[in-house]
């Protein structure tokens, strides 16, 4: 039932007819019904004939047999191509894989334009909280002597929580956050500071992620107070009998 395009072919020897350069239409999908995901390759095994992909839209990376791939007129299929496909669960044995334990599949990929598959997208905008746990780097195995990374292992990531109500105000909601989603390296929040922020969900989890993240200056009340007593005593101020008398602190 797929629809596909193709050029007519005659034999000038026998004069039979056959169809050239077959490729496959989008509209198949369409009246087929089939649920079309996007995602990424993520690997490559040419000799083996088959690799995987990460799927935009599920946790588990997903088998791919390399002949899937539809448009096979162009190069071969390579690491961080970007793809669209419909995910099968297959039964079989397969690499990587138990014997017996489910296994979800990626079949009739079409590869796609660079930057098209999203992992994450923005739910809701300048979203304003505060700090109630600071983010911060780690390292596995550190001691508290040695603040520097060990050799050979990477700085992680630990994740903060920023406190915040919905949009009604009627309750108040938590959301975590990275120090690598803060837009200024030099104006990290710390405990209790006010940040705005983007909300974003994963879709592989549907985790909501705070992104964006933006320090907002806050005078403390005392301060303001100060500042307006200030200024009060430095505005010229007239007398009784006329004149006029100014006052500096």
């Amino acid at each position: 039932g797929d629809w596909v395009q193709f050029q007519v072919a005659t034999d000038r020897r026998d004069s039979l007819r056959r169809a050239t350069r077959i490729s496959l239409l989008h509209e198949s999908f369409v009246v087929s019904g089939e649920r079309r995901e996007q995602g990424v390759v993520t690997s490559v095994l040419l000799g083996e004939g088959y690799g995987w992909v990460r799927s935009a839209e599920r946790e588990p990376r997903l088998l791919v047999k390399l002949g899937e791939v539809l448009d096979r007129t162009e190069s071969e299929i390579k690491v961080n191509d970007e793809v669209e496909f419909t995910t099968v669960q297959d039964n079989t044995f397969s690499a990587g894989g138990v014997r017996g334990q489910t296994q979800y599949s990626a079949v009739r990929l079409i590869r796609l334009s660079p930057g098209t598959v999203q992992f994450e997208c923005i739910t809701d905008r300048n979203v304003l909280g505060f700090v109630t746990k600071e983010a911060s780097f780690s390292w596995n195995n550190r001691s508290p002597s040695n603040m520097s990374p060990p050799q050979g292992q990477d700085k992680s990531q630990e994740s903060g929580v920023i406190a915040y109500n919905n949009v009604d105000g009627a309750f108040t909601k938590s959301i975590i956050y990275f120090i690598k989603d803060c837009c200024d390296p030099k104006a990290i929040p710390s405990l209790g500071d006010k940040v705005e922020f983007n909300v974003c969900q994963v879709k592989s989890n549907k985790q909501n992620v705070a992104v964006e993240i933006r320090k907002l200056d806050l005078v403390p009340a005392s301060s303001q107070q100060q500042n307006q007593q200030q200024q009060q005593l430095q505005q010229p101020q007239y007398g009784a009998a006329g004149g006029l008398l100014k006052i500096f602190v």
